[in-house]
């Protein structure tokens, strides 16, 4: 039994870990193609939400894709309703990305969006601008339910459960869901069960 658990854990670790790398070479070229155009004379907003669009139709996994500048304003990129401006310049990924000029990758804990509403993970970049100065992020949502379409694949029998929670313990994605408040995404409750 304990190794038939380990083998999971390892085959979802796995799973996951190639989805984030895949996501990773998504978001850095769009970085790069945010910072050409930051070199260039500043974004020209209709080929950034170009590029961004194709970037996006290579990656099914990543609910949206959109790049804040250096404020925290969400400016370009898919899903954004017209005429709504969208700052993140609170989140602790964008916070953490702006201070630290070596952090070029950050996950987000569990949030809830500010564009769509939905439960999900952001995935963000850093863009630098020509002198190295932070000029904005890369923003890449991850829904849940990416997440939990990988852990549906794994078999882990009629008595078996397994979910996968961040880094401040919320749940992210559980499979079988129960009716307990417990098995609601977002939630901080961890079974006693053993």
């Amino acid at each position: 039994m304990q190794v038939s658990t380990q083998n999971l854990a390892k085959s979802l670790d796995s799973n996951l870990c190639n989805l984030l790398d895949k996501i990773e070479v998504g978001m850095a070229a769009t970085g790069r193609e945010a910072e050409r155009q930051l070199a260039g004379g500043g974004i020209r907003p209709g080929e950034l939400d170009a590029y961004i669009s194709r970037q996006l139709s290579l990656l099914p996994e990543i609910h949206a894709l959109r790049v804040a500048d250096a404020d925290g304003n969400v400016r370009w990129g898919s899903g954004s309703p017209a005429g709504t401006q969208v700052n993140v310049a609170d989140r602790e990924y964008f916070r953490r990305l702006r201070s630290d000029p070596k952090a070029r990758f950050v996950v987000s804990e569990l949030l809830q969006g500010r564009i769509s509403g939905r439960w999900g993970i952001i995935i963000a970049e850093r863009v630098s601008r020509p002198d190295g100065s932070f000029g904005g992020a890369v923003l890449g949502s991850v829904d849940v339910d990416s997440v939990d379409g990988l852990i549906s694949k794994l078999d882990v029998g009629p008595l078996g459960a397994v979910g996968v929670r961040d880094l401040t313990f919320k749940l992210v994605a559980l499979r079988p869901k129960g009716p307990e408040p417990g098995s609601r995404i977002g939630s901080d409750v961890v079974s006693q069960k053993t």
